[in-house]
Formats: C-alpha cells, structure tokens, sequence
C-alpha cells in the first residue's frame, strides 16, 4: 500500500512538473520515469547523491525510448544488475548510465542478457557502442551453442571488440568461425587466421570477401603466396607444441600473430617458440622474456642469426631476474611487515567469532601461520601487475597487456603451482571455506550484480581489510572490503594453500 503511495505521488509530481514547462508527456513518459527511478532506488550501497545523478543521466539518455514505449521490465533486471556491477567496478556515473543504456538497447534487439550482462563491462575500459555490444553478445550465443571451444570463444570476441571492429564484422567473422568449423577446419587456427585477414584487409576488402578467402585459405586453396601458407602453418604448428608445453597460451598467441605479421622465416619461429619454452622452463617470465625477443629482433637489423638473438636474450632477461630477486630479498621488511592500521585489524561483518582476549596485530602482507605458501612469491607476482603502470582491465585477458579478475588470480596461483579453473564461480568451488578469520592469499569472492546473482568476481586478500583485484575501470589494483559496495556484495572466502 505504501509503495502504491509513492507511486501515485510520483506520478503526480511529473505530471506536475510537465504541464509546469508546457508540455503533455505521454503514459509511457511518465511510466518510463517512474521504471528507472525503481530499479536505481532497488541497487544497494548507493548513496543519495548517486542514485540523484543516476536517475538524471539515465533519464535522458533513455528519453527517446520512453517518449515512444513503455520499458521492458525483464530487461530493465538486468540493467539494474549492469549498473549495480558499474558502481562496484568503480565507474563513474556518467559511463555506467551510458553502458547501461546501450544494454537495454542491445537486449530490445534480441541479444541475451547473460552475455550482455558479462561484456556491457568492457565499456568500463575501452568505448564500445550498442551494436558492439548487441552482436557480441549473438555471436557468442551461437559459438556457444556449437560447442566452440569457451577460451577460444572469448578471445576471439574480445579482440574484435577491443580493436574497434563493427557490429557487423564481429557477426560476419563469427559466422565464418562457425562455417569453417562445420566444414571440419580447427576453431583455433582460424580464428587466429580471422583475426590477422580481417587486421591486414579490412581496408582493401569487405568482410565478407576477408571471411572467405580465410575459409579457403586453410583448406589449402591458393589465395596467397606459398611461402606466406607454409609459414603460417610453420607457426601454428610451433603454437600449439608450445602450448602442450606449459607455455602460456596468451604469449603463444602473441608470438604467432607477430610472426605472421614480420613476415619472420621459418628459423626464426623456431629459435622464438623454442627460446621460450626454454626460457619457461628455466621460471622466467614468459611475457618479459617474449617482449625482450621481440626487441632484440627488431634491433638485430637485416642479416642476423636468430638463435643468437634468442639466447642473448634469454641471458639478459635471467640477469635482471636474478638482480631483481635479490632486491626483493633486500627490502622483504619493507612490504612483509608493514603494520595494518588498527581499525582494520578485524573484519567483524565477514567474521562473526569473538575477538580474542589478547588479539596480536597483523600484519600486512604477512601470515605466520602459511606454511605451504610462498609470500614472497605471491607478493612479487602481484607487484607485477599492480605496477606501475598498472596492467589494464580486459575481459577475458589473461596477460600484462591486459586481464580480467579470473585471470589475475588463475595467473599468480599459477606461480605457487597451483592450477585454478579459468572463471571466478569455478574458482570459487575450489579449496575450503573460510569461516574465521581471513589470511593472507586467501580467495575473496564477490556478486558484483547483486545478491541474487552468482559469484562474478573474485580478488587475493592481503592482509587488514585489503584485497588485489582487476577493477573493469582501474586494473590491477588494491581495493578495501570495507567499502560499501564490496562489503554488500561479498559471498565469501576459499583458502587453497595452508
């Protein structure tokens, strides 16, 4: 009754204020109004100045929508859920009022919610626009739907995003993927293959034609020169066995493209893949060790030995690691016992166990008690990323270049030799729930759309009240579970390594 109330009031004063400027707004109008003032008022954690600011940005943008229709209340869940994910991602009020918009627009055309739901984020980062969004979100429907391989899936749908390419090339190559699968040709190559025509061509030729002649291209039709075929299939064939190999699959991926596009001999793919599965396999990191090659390449000039160039470079990159890591030793006590402030010394609201007679102050960055995890190690592979600069949010990134929160936390686990699912909702199905205290590495999970939604998001925590985590807006960064908006949206914590 008092909600029918409100309502009422509502409606009467917009339609006060209308007739007040001279105009005569339409049901929809005000209905329109009345639908985004309710699903601003049902997100938790936000202050009234924001919900204030939301409502105006979200009332003109969706102006010419609601000037002409009522809103699709199914579709405006998950708008709510786009922009409780917004705010908790720290994005401002202007940008996640935009996202959400484009996602209302993208669902009202037939793109899934899931999916938008899961990409509208990447407008945190980089601009993407209603089409982008809307068929992204088809594409990765039907890719899905055929059974295409999820990482391959989401890596070749996040390049094309993140690289600028239309609505309309995103659905054509996703087209041509699905073509060149059933007609039994490997998801992976071609999608890489896709990715380098479509960089390479986009401006000579249409998609259409692009998507094609890649098709045919890896069915061993003629459309370029022989040595551009075999060395292609040169370095798929290196990608893949290094790959097999423990090589990162993001690294792979990059040395391919480079290859392909240098134009590099047959040699130098294989003194590349080569040097750096040697280079893995030595604990040096693949990323630094790939970037040095790349540069020792470029400045090799025009007649060089390759596997020189690849060796010097693994050389260097293992000096500056050695230096490095006695540094790290030198100033351990500069980062391992940095005192946490006392007011964060317990988390009473995520650990209901009484305080202790004589609680001992702990310690940032530090645990005592963790016996099979290296600290240093983590800490060290956390700055990494933290910077400066910080490594960039990027949705279904894995690398410095860019990643995602899944992948941030796959990858440092990753160095303590341990192998973490790819997601954060499975990741949270590993190891043991923490139902005391919370300690230095352990997992903290997080429904960014809200408490009815699944886990969506997860971080390391480090000591205090603070985590690391990839923020869609911010990158690599640390956070404090105090904040409003992670405190609401916390679903708990897994400890992996004792």
């Amino acid at each position: 009754m008092k909600m029918f109330a409100i309502s009422i009031l509502r409606i009467f004063l917009i339609v006060l204020f209308f007739a007040g400027i001279g105009i005569n707004p339409s049901f929809s109008q005000i209905q329109g109004e009345l639908q985004l003032h309710q699903i601003v008022s049902s997100i938790e954690g936000l202050a009234n100045n924001e919900q204030q600011q939301l409502i105006s940005e979200l009332t003109k943008l969706f102006q010419p929508v609601i000037s002409q229709e009522s809103l699709d209340s199914e579709i405006l869940k998950n708008t709510s859920a786009i922009i409780s994910a917004g705010i908790f991602e720290d994005g401002s009020i202007n940008v996640v009022s935009d996202i959400a918009y484009k996602a209302y627009v993208a669902q009202r055309n037939g793109a899934p919610a899931a999916y938008v739901r899961d990409l509208s984020l990447i407008g945190l980062s980089t601009r993407i626009t209603a089409s982008q969004l809307e068929k992204a979100a088809k594409a990765i429907q039907k890719l899905m739907d055929a059974q295409i391989d999820p990482l391959v899936t989401e890596e070749f749908i996040s390049y094309g995003i993140y690289n600028g390419w239309k609505g309309d090339t995103i659905e054509l190559t996703a087209d041509g993927l699905l073509e060149g699968v059933a007609s039994g040709l490997q998801a992976k190559q071609l999608a890489l293959t896709l990715i380098i025509s479509i960089d390479q061509e986009i401006s000579q030729k249409s998609v259409s034609v692009i998507v094609d002649e890649a098709i045919n291209y890896l069915k061993t039709i003629e459309r370029k020169k022989p040595e551009a075929r075999e060395r292609q299939s040169v370095a798929y064939q290196y990608l893949q066995n290094s790959i097999a190999q423990g090589l990162p699959r993001n690294v792979a991926d990059e040395v391919y493209y480079t290859a392909i596009e240098d134009k590099w001999s047959d040699e130098t793919i294989a003194a590349v893949f080569n040097g750096l599965i040697k280079g893995h396999q030595k604990g040096l990191p693949p990323e630094k060790l790939a970037t040095s090659i790349f540069i020792g390449l470029a400045q090799a000039g025009t007649t060089f030995n390759p596997q020189k160039v690849v060796e010097k470079e693994i050389q260097f990159v293992a000096s500056t690691e050695k230096k490095r890591s006695k540094l790290m030793q030198k100033d351990e006590s500069k980062y391992k016992r940095k005192p946490t402030p006392p007011h964060f010394s317990q988390m009473s609201y995520l650990q209901p166990k009484p305080k202790p007679e004589k609680p001992s102050q702990p310690q940032y960055f530090n645990s005592t008690n963790r016996s099979s995890l290296n600290q240093q190690l983590m800490w060290q592979n956390v700055q990494e990323y933290l910077g400066p600069p910080a490594t960039p949010y990027r949705w279904g990134g894995a690398s410095r270049s860019g990643i995602d929160c899944s992948g941030f936390v796959r990858n440092v686990y990753a160095q303590q030799g341990i192998y973490l699912p790819r997601v954060s909702r499975q990741q949270f199905l590993v190891g043991g729930l923490v139902t005391g205290y919370l300690q230095y590495g352990d997992l903290v999970f997080f429904s960014k759309y809200g408490s009815a939604y699944q886990v969506t998001h997860v971080g390391i925590y480090l000591g205090g009240d603070k985590f690391v985590h990839s923020s869609a807006s911010r990158g690599v960064t640390i956070s404090s579970l105090n904040k409003g908006y992670y405190r609401l949206r916390y679903k708990g914590a897994k400890r992996v390594l004792n």
